[in-house]
């Protein structure tokens, strides 16, 4: 919820924000201030393989205030103010938000929702919805010599192409078979907004000399589980999550025939409002383009998967169209927001973004993988 701050009480933060360290993210550089010194090395330990000695370039400056001052925490991100959470929730949403600004700066890759490994020159980009396995199953890829680059963002370089390491400290959740790797006792245990809670750990703690600077990509494999009785084909559900009660855009998205607010509740610090909408040409557009109008009152908004993974099952593995595949990689693009440096250098067409990506795939090989035991995973992506 963005905040109007004086200039005077923009000086006081800025005075009272003596902690600070400078991180380097891509082409976007980023220096982080706070009165909170636990802030700056919990956001330093995920970020740890990205913290800059010297002044970064392309600088985003940002203060994050905890205590005194203001009646709540605060964050102020190129002198735009936020005001944040308190207690539990506090870290998570001001990372959430020092994150997206970072993101949205970046404009020279796409960042696009999956991890990266590669072996023998190959690169490996596993895509999937969250809780499908993918930080675990590329651990055993790793496990096996292959090279990590991500578990979150595929950095694609829009120049040649070439995948960017993106290596920030991975979250280990308490099922994983990895747990028994780690000294749990010296990991943090960061809960996350909406993402349970998880054990942080840099993955060359696990398996030292293991992270790539660069790689090209041969393979696009999209993780797929079992459909959910609960969602038909002909919808789909998205969640939007408001600071607070907003009917003028609730009843502006639910004026629109095929949009159908079917659930409110709330959680924690904010509002959910679960929609469903059904799979009509640009109704989709429709509605992120009203959620646009109003992007200061939303938390965030996240479609509910329609299928769920079975990790006791023998997986397979079939070829994905490229169509298919490049649909799939547009819509897990994380740094195309209506603010974004990359969607204003498209000139904020999707359509040209979406033929970017399909220059990208004409030499990339495309599955999709239906969720198994994780040796079986393995083996099937080892044999390609």
């Amino acid at each position: 919820m963005l905040l109007n701050l004086h200039k005077q009480e923009l000086e006081d933060i800025k005075n009272v924000a003596c902690y600070s360290r400078q991180f380097q993210f891509l082409s976007v550089g980023l220096t982080l201030y706070s009165d909170d010194p636990a802030f700056i090395e919990i956001f330093s330990s995920i970020y740890q393989n990205f913290i800059q000695p010297a002044q970064p370039k392309n600088n985003i400056l940002c203060y994050i205030l905890k205590n005194g001052m203001l009646k709540s925490p605060v964050a102020v991100v190129d002198g735009i103010g936020y005001q944040l959470f308190e207690k539990e929730l506090f870290f998570s949403h001001a990372h959430m938000i020092v994150l997206q600004h970072v993101i949205d700066a970046i404009n020279d890759h796409l960042l696009i929702h999956a991890g990266v490994v590669a072996k023998n020159g190959r690169g490996f980009i596993i895509s999937g919805p969250s809780a499908f396995g993918k930080t675990t199953l590329m651990l055993e890829l790793v496990a096996r010599g292959y090279k990590f680059y991500s578990d979150e963002f595929c950095a694609l370089r829009l120049s040649d192409f070439a995948i960017s390491a993106f290596p920030r400290s991975l979250g280990i959740r308490k099922n994983s078979p990895f747990l028994k790797n780690i000294e749990v006792n010296k990991c943090l245990l960061l809960k996350n907004i909406g993402r349970g809670e998880k054990f942080l750990i840099d993955c060359k703690e696990l398996f030292p000399e293991s992270i790539g600077s660069s790689c090209n990509a041969r393979y696009f494999i999209l993780l797929r589980g079992v459909r959910n009785k609960e969602h038909t084909i002909q919808n789909t559900i998205i969640d939007l999550a408001l600071y607070r009660s907003n009917q003028e855009l609730i009843v502006s998205l639910c004026k629109n025939a095929g949009i159908e607010l079917i659930e409110t509740c709330r959680e924690n610090n904010y509002i959910i409002y679960r929609f469903l909408i059904a799979l009509h040409t640009g109704l989709m557009n429709t509605f992120r383009s009203i959620c646009d109008q109003y992007r200061d009152d939303i938390f965030y908004q996240e479609q509910v998967v329609n299928e769920i993974p079975d990790f006791t099952a023998l997986p397979n593995i079939e070829r994905l169209s490229k169509s298919q595949a490049s649909l799939e990689m547009l819509k897990s693009i994380r740094n195309r927001s209506s603010k974004s440096k990359l969607l204003e250098r498209f000139n904020g067409k999707n359509s040209q973004l979406l033929l970017t990506i399909g220059d990208f795939l004409r030499n990339i090989d495309c599955y999709e993988m239906k969720t198994g035991s994780l040796h079986a995973m393995a083996e099937l992506i080892d044999v390609l």
